[in-house]
């Protein structure tokens, strides 16, 4: 009903049996959250930029006005244009974004006013 043959079932459950062997799922989501945290931290810092709901999990909805959005993107941030709202942008971390990449996007968000 998934788009998956029952006779192939080995392959999803290899799949859930390494992200819940030791915790890995819960090591992924931490990781992710814990970035998205850091990025909140420097938008909070820029007064250009607003965000207007708390930041619970690995999404930010950070509201930028566009001439900032186009210096992130000239300075090589890559996010989303957040159809329901003006300026609304959207960022995503994951399980392997690298601190590093967070850094040089803090970097980049204090720097833009």
């Amino acid at each position: 009903r998934a788009g998956h043959l029952w006779s192939k079932q080995r392959f999803l459950a290899a799949q859930w049996l390494a992200l819940l062997k030791d915790d890995l799922w819960l090591s992924n989501a931490r990781h992710a959250n814990a970035m998205a945290q850091r990025l909140a931290a420097g938008f909070k810092a820029n007064p250009c930029i607003e965000l207007p709901w708390p930041v619970d999990a690995n999404e930010l909805f950070p509201v930028i006005p566009d001439h900032i959005c186009e210096r992130f993107r000239e300075a090589g941030l890559e996010f989303y244009d957040w159809p329901a709202q003006t300026d609304m942008t959207r960022f995503v971390t994951h399980f392997a974004t690298d601190p590093e990449d967070i850094e040089r996007a803090l970097e980049i968000i204090a720097s833009t006013t």
